[in-house]
Formats: structure tokens, sequence, C-alpha cells
């Protein structure tokens, strides 16, 4: 057995114990090099702040002073956007009965339901708000010349979906509610799909919102072949993904767990399914549709696996490429070419 003398032990102690400093050292650095995210930037110093506004509660009123007060206070203060959702909701002009109608609208037994039901998540809808701010944060360092809205405005809409001008974002609170609550239970398949009373879930509201936001600022609209839209789409999640950098990829994407892993799993046999029906060329509308939208499922592959999946694949393409080239920055990214990103493209 090899020994070492206490004379000896004594004299190359000081070297030893600066080795073992130094192993430290070095295995620390490689686990935080392991560990970290880039996407994981300091927005200390980002000032980007949005107001939440509550329409309902302001709107929701039998003091006819208050309500006519509450309203023209809104339209001064949200404009067009919101005298337009408003119409939308009363299928009417806002002409001089407009306080009536708002006020008929809210006394329906089917709105107050709703709103009684969204008046238990406003403390919920505050903490989103938060969220939704620190995402905007985040994202103002990756593009500090954006536009970001001003106002996130909360209101309802009747299901329908997010909306936003230069300043203003409006969003259907009743869209967030728990998809098992009677008054979503009940409502008939020709108002909301079931596939889309299974999709509310009030914790993917910030992310709903940001991936509007960076769709419509970012993003312009293009009419192109469908590997074009789908590696778009990845640029768009991975851009939301930076927005997001503490969360999942899973979350970016709005999937559960098990959703992704199923995409996971089969990517490779997705894309040889667009090799094989030649699609990833075809400039066809109800390819895209079918690839790319919100569903119960990706049309024309297994009903088991999640919708959306070109939005998956796109970004599978765009993070292996950004994996390979660190120092490109999200807004290099977003003028990069399609092609060199998907020349690029292995599967794992």
């Amino acid at each position: 057995m090899f020994t070492i003398d206490l004379q000896t032990k004594n004299k190359y102690s000081h070297y030893i114990t600066r080795i073992n400093l130094l192993f430290l050292v070095t295995t620390f650095m490689l686990l935080f090099s392991c560990n970290s995210n880039q996407l994981d930037v300091n927005i200390d110093n980002i000032k980007v702040q949005t107001e939440l506004i509550q329409v309902d509660t302001l709107l929701r009123t039998n003091d006819s002073l208050a309500l006519r007060n509450n309203h023209d206070k809104l339209v001064e203060e949200l404009g067009f956007l919101y005298s337009y959702e408003l119409e939308m909701n009363l299928q009417s002009p806002l002409d001089s009965n407009v306080y009536t109608k708002t006020n008929q609208f809210y006394s329906s037994e089917y709105i107050q339901e709703l709103e009684k039901e969204k008046e238990l998540l406003f403390t919920i809808f505050e903490e989103k708000h938060a969220q939704v701010n620190t995402a905007f944060r985040h994202l103002n360092y990756h593009f500090p010349s954006a536009q970001y809205p001003k106002k996130l405005v909360l209101m309802n809409k009747l299901f329908s979906g997010i909306k936003a001008n230069d300043s203003v974002l409006t969003i259907a609170g009743e869209n967030y509610l728990d998809p098992s609550l009677p008054v979503i239970k009940n409502l008939p398949g020709d108002q909301l799909y079931q596939w889309q009373k299974d999709a509310m879930n009030v914790e993917f509201l910030p992310r709903d919102v940001l991936q509007f936001w960076i769709q419509a600022k970012l993003f312009k609209d293009m009419d192109e072949n469908l590997v074009n839209h789908i590696i778009q789409a990845g640029k768009v999640i991975y851009v939301l993904h930076a927005s997001f950098p503490k969360e999942s990829v899973a979350y970016a994407l709005r999937y559960s767990n098990d959703e992704y892993s199923w995409a996971e799993e089969n990517e490779l046999a997705f894309w040889e399914y667009l090799v094989k029906e030649e699609l990833l060329f075809k400039n066809n509308l109800r390819d895209k549709a079918n690839i790319l939208n919100e569903g119960p499922y990706s049309v024309g592959l297994p009903e088991e696996g999640p919708d959306r999946l070109g939005q998956y694949l796109g970004f599978k393409m765009v993070s292996n490429y950004m994996a390979s080239n660190k120092d490109l920055s999200l807004q290099e990214l977003i003028a990069l070419d399609y092609n060199t990103i998907l020349q690029a493209y292995e599967i794992d």
C-alpha cells in the first residue's frame, strides 16, 4: 500500500489545497455553464410596464350615472378598440342607447353567471398580469425598439380572441375559466367546441398575450410554402420562450408535459410524413391550417397527438440552429433566411 510520511505531507499540503480549490472552482464553472440559460437575461433596469383595466367591474353596475361616467371614461382612455369590443357584445352601434343596452347585457342571466365566476379569478388575473409585465421586460431586452402595449384590458368578449392596437390589448377573461364549471360545460357545442373548452387554462394567459403581441408586432404576414410558415412559427415560439426563460418549452408551445413528450418521441415520424406527402413546399391554405392551427389534434396525423405540430417542428428547427449559433441575436434570428434554418435542420 502506498503511504506518505507526515513531513512530506506537510511540505506539499499547500499545493494539495490549491489543487483541490482549483478543482472545485472548475467543477462549479462547468456545472454552471451546463445549467445556465442563455435566455435568462438580466432585466433589472428595464422599465416596460402595462396597466391592467378590469372593464367588467366598471360596467357591471346598476347605478346609471356611474355606468355613464365609466363608459365615457373608457371611450376616452381606450379609444376605438374598446368601442369595437363593446359593439360586438351589444350587436349594436354605440349610440345614445348604449348605456341602457350595456346594462341589459350585464344584467342577462348568463353574463351574470360568467362574471360571478370571473370575479373569483380577480386575484389570479392580477398575478398573471405581473407575469405579463415580466415577460414584456424580457422581450424588451431583446427588442428595445419594438412597440409595447400600455394597457391590458380584461373584459367580456363573449369568448372571442385577443386583439390589440398600438397601445391597448384586449383579453376575454371568460376564456380562462375552469372548463369543468357548469357555466362553461353546459355551453352548446356550436358555440364552443369541446377542445376549445378543454384548452381553457388561466396558467396560459400570460403566454397567450405575449404570443399574440410577438406575432402581430415582430413578424410580417406572408403567403409562402408550408415549410416557411413552419419555420416562422418556430421563430415566434423561440422568441416567446425567450420571454418566459424560466418556463418550460412545453409552456411556450401551450402543451401539457404529455403532449410535449409525444411530440418529442414522434418528431422523426412527423418529418417523414411531411416529406412523404410532399407537403413542405406546397402553398395550400388547408395544409397550413391542419399543421399549424389550433384544433383537437393535427389533422392528418394520429388523434392521440397534440395540435399545432408544425409549430413544434418549427421550434425544433430554430432551437437547433440557435444552439449552434449562440452569438446570434433574436433580431438577427427573425431576419434570417428560412432556407438557412431548413438546411441546418437535423433530427437528434
